[in-house]
């Protein structure tokens, strides 16, 4: 899929990734920039795998300051996508409980709009550097991939699978609030060092991976539950060893601070998140109410109006009458100039 080949180097077997990185045998991802390398063995545990150096790219000033305007095509084509992946994830859902599997062509069609709404998101939270383009053909060049095999589901929890998803909606709200703040934090350091600090990019990259996987859970390309691996796949690592190399790539084995990062931000995400909702509420209930209807000079109620058209018959004139949650507060005529 990446363009990966094998090089024999001094008597061992050295796998190349696409950016020309050498790797010892055996590893699943480049220890240097994160892309796939045997896409089978990433493929095992059947979930949505997502691979990104965990090292903080190098952007230019200008694109962090303009990163808001340069995300909006990107932002739009993820938002058209995504609602073509829905109405494909509800054929594939019914295929599924017929098969236990999705379609081929569906899974692949999804996966790789997945794949590019997590490279837009990625960018235009400054986790990456490299524009998005508008391909879903991945390229060698992507600064974070993806992969998720096709296999088989279980028909009962494909038919739950809204109710199941439930738990981590919550989890996932939290975080995509929390990551808009720490994305708020990394554009304002990086707009003077060029740079997010590595502990801020390696928490949003673990945020933006738990949005993807609950999405990928969610529009039913894996059966993993999203919050596996929110604190990284491998223990901490000191910022010296972090240098060193198999420290990086899609491993996410973390500097130390990282998983504090995410903890702090998923609370504040969390909070803000329950406010902001509770607030809304709040203002909803507070705004004024009104019921239209027609009256009789008799003062008998003749019929109720909706909002278009309000017309009332011959002999009966249009009211407008204040509601709340605990009935009606009390009515005015309305005249041509109210409407």
């Amino acid at each position: 899929m990446l363009g990966i080949k094998a090089d024999a180097v001094m008597g061992d077997e050295m796998s190349t990734c696409a950016s020309g990185h050498t790797n010892d045998e055996g590893a699943k991802y480049c220890q240097q920039c994160g892309l796939v390398l045997d896409v089978q063995a990433v493929a095992i545990d059947r979930n949505f795998n997502v691979a990104v150096s965990l090292e903080p790219p190098t952007h230019t000033r200008v694109s962090v300051f303009f990163r808001l305007f340069l995300s909006i095509i990107p932002s739009i084509m993820s938002a058209f996508l995504g609602i073509v992946a829905v109405f494909a994830t509800i054929a594939s859902w019914f295929s599924a409980l017929i098969t236990g599997k999705v379609p081929e062509g569906i899974h692949r069609f999804v996966a790789r709009t997945l794949d590019y709404q997590t490279r837009a998101t990625a960018y235009s939270l400054l986790v990456t550097a490299n524009y998005p383009g508008a391909s879903l053909t991945p390229r060698a060049n992507n600064e974070i991939t993806t992969s998720v095999a096709n296999g088989p589901l279980n028909r009962w929890a494909v038919f739950w699978r809204i109710f199941l998803a439930l738990p981590a909606a919550l989890l996932t709200g939290a975080g995509y609030v929390g990551l808009l703040l720490l994305a708020m934090v990394t554009w304002s350091v990086a707009l003077f060092t060029t740079r997010a600090p590595r502990t801020l990019h390696q928490a949003s990259a673990s945020l933006i991976r738990l949005q993807s996987r609950y999405t990928a859970y969610c529009l039913l390309l894996t059966p993993e539950q999203p919050w596996h691996g929110l604190y990284g796949d491998a223990q901490d690592v000191s910022p010296e060893d972090a240098e060193q190399p198999g420290a990086q790539g899609a491993q996410w084995r973390f500097v130390k601070g990282t998983r504090r990062a995410i903890t702090i931000f998923l609370i504040l995400g969390g909070l803000l998140y329950v406010g902001l909702n509770i607030g809304i509420q709040a203002i909803a209930m507070h705004l004024p109410q009104y019921d239209y209807f027609c009256m009789d000079e008799m003062g008998n109620i003749t019929s109720k109006v909706s909002l278009s058209p309000m017309n009332c018959p011959d002999g009966s004139d249009l009211f407008k009458m204040r509601i709340n949650g605990n009935g009606w507060v009390g009515y005015a005529p309305l005249s041509d100039a109210d409407l």
